[in-house]
């Protein structure tokens, strides 16, 4: 039985950016969470010593952006889908610049692409995100992949 969760003309949709200033503890914080190794991503020092201004961003930190909002899955609400329907399915970072504490980091997101499988029993939803930082440089792009049951 076939099912229809989403219109495709949703594809290219285009959200309200996010600005979220990135702060020390956060870092440090989500680097012990994640049970970072390399220094740079908790010592201040050591991150300079390496030729970094602060400490850096540890991978998948850009996470966290998303999260900062008042309401964080708004984006899906607006599109009638239902919190308790969704499964993440993905995760994708391309990284071209480091993210440091202190940066400001604009993410910028759309719906990229909506796909079936199983005969349209489970639909696939992805989202696009590019992160700008304060300098107008262009930190990060990630895709999100949500199955919707």
């Amino acid at each position: 039985m076939k099912k229809s969760v989403l219109n495709k003309k949703l594809i290219g949709k285009q959200y309200p950016a996010i600005t979220y200033k990135i702060k020390k503890d956060m870092l440090v914080s989500f680097a012990k969470a994640t049970e970072q190794v390399n220094p740079i991503f908790f010592d201040e020092q050591i991150a300079k010593e390496k030729g970094h201004p602060t400490i850096v961003a540890p991978p998948t930190f850009l996470t966290v952006v998303t999260m900062q909002q008042e309401k964080p899955y708004e984006y899906l609400e607006k599109i009638n889908i239902s919190l308790s329907s969704v499964l993440h399915a993905g995760q994708e970072y391309s990284y071209y610049h480091p993210i440091y504490a202190g940066d400001e980091i604009k993410m910028k997101y759309k719906i990229d692409d909506i796909y079936d499988k199983k005969n349209g029993l489970i639909t696939f939803i992805a989202f696009r995100s590019k992160y700008i930082n304060q300098n107008n440089i262009k930190v990060a792009e990630s895709v999100s992949t949500l199955v919707i049951r």
